[in-house]
């Protein structure tokens, strides 16, 4: 036995169907990036500082590099730097130690080993993604005008002899172009 509808239930299905057939959806979902608290924030300066600064010198940044094993300890030395820089992405001392990874940059750029330049340009780029691109044309813009110049040196023919640093140039290279670009676009506005 079916329950027969009544002629408000009816009228009401009517205008529903004509409801759902005239509207327009310009937006069938909205997607809401789930936003997470940076919990190695709190202690990123404790962690940080420390293995850059060593205990009153900087023992891994030598220029007397003697033996390859000492290579390899300052290629993991900077890329533990690199991933900790990482590791702070959106903390409030992101852009203080980006400065001092800058001294880093400058003072090893011109190395005589592949990785640890390879090492160099992996630091560039972390700290590039990980301080907001706000912070870094208001901060570092003669900085980042200055490895988007020696980078494209690296690029030139007579320029970085291996094919890896080359590649990477050329990434970093990029998004040097993108921070700039957004910056050029902010000043046009």
């Amino acid at each position: 036995k079916i329950a027969k509808k009544s002629t408000k239930e009816i009228a009401n299905e009517i205008i529903q169907k004509r409801l759902e057939s005239k509207t327009r959806r310009f937006v069938t979902h909205k997607y809401f990036p789930k936003q997470l608290v940076n919990k190695f924030a709190n202690v990123a300066g404790f962690f940080f500082y420390p293995l850059l600064h060593g205990f009153g010198t900087s023992h891994f940044l030598m220029t007397n590099v003697q033996y390859d094993s000492d290579h390899v300890l300052l290629v993991n030395y900077l890329n533990t730097l690199s991933v900790l820089m990482c590791c702070a992405q959106n903390c409030s001392i992101a852009p203080k130690m980006g400065h001092e990874l800058l001294s880093i940059v400058w003072r090893l750029w011109f190395h005589r080993e592949a990785k640890i330049r390879i090492s160099i340009l992996s630091m560039i780029a972390c700290i590039v993604i990980n301080v907001p691109a706000s912070i870094l044309l208001l901060e570092f813009i003669d900085e980042l005008i200055e490895f988007r110049l020696r980078l494209s040196e690296m690029l030139s023919p007579r320029g970085e002899t291996n094919s890896e640093s080359r590649i990477l140039a050329q990434h970093v290279m990029y998004l040097l172009d993108c921070i700039l670009k957004e910056g050029s676009a902010m000043d046009n506005n």
